[in-house]
């Protein structure tokens, strides 16, 4: 079965080398029927490589002239000038490269004549080429159907700044890596589909030591970042992303067109993305297209909310049964600025496995405001027996009820069995003065919206707090409403969806005193609701006991 894929190609200078060897073996692949590529796109050196895929020339062919015209640009690209030249040429405001000697480099490897300049529209498929704007600020795409010359649109998205161009450039657009060195399946007419993105390893964490190597550091952290971002998009819409050996840095030209276009070494690297590229087309082929447990998840470290909801789709994933909320508050006072210590917060769920195992899930403790798991709070997750898993946790952004909020979801290392579950997930944290209304004769509340798809069994708010600083009590919080201090928000939300509660008695508070905080000579009252329906509201008022 042939299949159909786009590609995506990394910018990296001398990588080009690299990825051309990715584009000559997907045109063997493609001649023997087991893919058919529809488009294809790259930044910076990658724009050249996935135009040498898209010319009407093979691209064996092409990477002959290549080396053929190596030559001059490897004795032009090896030798810059010392650092006080760097510097001098800079200030003039000239490149330290002269831009002549890559657009003769492309005319020997892509024109046959001065006449036989190919435009975008010339291509065999369509290609699009990623540039920076720096005048506009903004990206820019050359497409298929732009009536330009492919020479001039490949310089565009190579022309790094200061290497190739300057402040006094008459254009005003420089290297596609500054915004996107790895741009992702938006760039496409269709972005949908079965896309391969050719990208590299991180290298080795950069070292400075003075102002050029602290400004390149910079540079380079950022253009990466902006990378990570493409391949968690590229991999969160059913993408694939391919890393190639990382064997040269930006400016080893000499290097890469010398050893990299040599036939043995050549070869031996078309032979390493070969497997990788068969990879790929093997994720394709799964009829379920689910993700590899095994694999798969492996890849799926800094997960973003599309990634998490492809998830959550595709493998059995848990829902919270049984939710605690519990505050430990000293309502003492202390030398610090707002006379405050600061209160104690957990969460407690446990997560059921729907399905003959667990692999995710989402914990319904919304906020308002972006927070950091590990930072802000701190998590564990354990299973029925109290042994700690092993998971990938982020922080997603969902709407809910209308309002921006961020969750706290996990994808386990490996998968449960359900006869493992419940999984207990706890997520701990610290606030000043939390509580500070009771300190001041007033009343503070606790509220929750369930955010799963299912029932939440058991609903628990739970209050800690020294014996020696009075007694407390808990009412239901729409009912009591008006007697708040400060008024909870979306007051008609909660009368359309509301779940009633009830006090809860000593033995229901037993667990929480023994084993949830362990809090000598502290106090606890706790309101309990049950059958939470999804989307509602349930809350407890804690005031003074008249």
């Amino acid at each position: 079965m042939t299949i159909p894929i786009k590609c995506i190609f990394q910018g990296g200078g001398a990588k080009l080398v690299t990825l051309l060897a990715a584009a000559e073996v997907l045109e063997e692949l493609e001649k023997s029927g087991r893919v058919v590529v529809t488009e294809v796109a790259g930044t910076s050196a990658g724009s050249i490589a996935a135009y040498a895929f898209a010319h009407k020339k093979p691209t064996e062919l092409l990477r002959a002239r290549m080396k053929s015209a190596a030559s001059s640009v490897i004795e032009h690209f090896s030798s810059p000038p010392g650092r006080v030249g760097i510097l001098y040429k800079i200030y003039k405001g000239r490149p330290i490269f002269d831009e002549t000697k890559l657009h003769e480099f492309l005319r020997s490897t892509f024109s046959e004549t001065e006449a036989d300049r190919p435009r975008m529209t010339d291509s065999r498929i369509p290609v699009h080429i990623r540039v920076s704007d720096i005048k506009n600020g903004r990206i820019h795409t050359y497409k298929p159907e732009d009536d330009v010359g492919v020479e001039n649109a490949l310089i565009d998205s190579c022309a790094i700044p200061l290497a190739f161009r300057t402040h006094v450039s008459n254009s005003p657009y420089a290297d596609g890596g500054i915004t996107s060195n790895l741009v992702d399946n938006s760039i496409f007419r269709d972005p949908t589909g079965n896309v391969i993105a050719f990208s590299f390893p991180r290298g080795a964490p950069y070292q400075f030591s003075d102002v050029p190597t602290y400004l390149m550091s910079l540079a380079s952290t950022a253009i990466d970042a902006s990378v990570e971002e493409a391949r968690s998009r590229i991999e969160a819409q059913g993408g694939f992303v391919c890393e190639l050996p990382n064997e040269y840095r930006t400016f080893d030209f000499r290097d890469a067109l010398e050893k990299g276009l040599g036939d043995e070494h050549f070869a031996a690297t078309k032979r390493v993305i070969r497997a990788k590229i068969e990879e790929a087309l093997a994720y394709f082929e799964r009829a379920d297209r689910k993700l590899n447990l095994e694999t798969d998840l492996l890849r799926v470290q800094r997960f973003t909310g599309e990634m998490f909801e492809r998830i959550m789709k595709l493998f059995p994933f848990g829902v919270s049964h049984c939710s605690i909320s519990c505050i430990a508050q000293s309502l003492e006072t202390s030398a610090g600025a707002d006379g405050l210590k600061r209160d104690r917060q957990i969460k407690d769920l446990r997560i059921e496995a729907k399905g003959a195992s667990l692999i995710a899930f989402r914990v319904g403790i919304g906020r308002e405001e972006l927070y950091e798991l590990g930072k802000d709070i701190r998590w564990e997750v354990r299973d029925n027996a109290g042994s700690k898993l092993s998971a990938t946790h982020g922080v997603i952004e969902s709407e809910q009820n209308g309002a921006r909020v961020w969750h706290s979801c996990f994808v386990l290392d490996a998968p449960l069995p359900a006869e493992r579950a419940p999984v207990r997930v706890r997520l701990m944290t610290s606030h000043v003065g939390i509580m500070k209304e009771l300190l001041n004769g007033g009343s503070e509340w606790m509220r929750t919206v369930c955010s799963q798809d299912d029932d939440v069994q058991v609903q628990d708010f739970v209050f800690a707090y020294p014996e020696r600083s009075g007694t407390f009590v808990m009412t239901d919080l729409l009912d009591n409403y008006h007697r708040a201090t400060q008024k909870p928000d979306n007051l008609e939300g909660m009368r359309k969806a509301w779940c009633a509660g009830e006090k809860m008695n000593e033995s229901d508070l037993e667990q929480y005193v023994n084993g949830l905080l362990s809090l000598s000579d502290y106090a606890y009252i706790g309101w309990r609701c049950r059958d939470m329906q999804p989307k509602s509201y349930a809350g407890a008022l804690i005031e003074r006991a008249s």
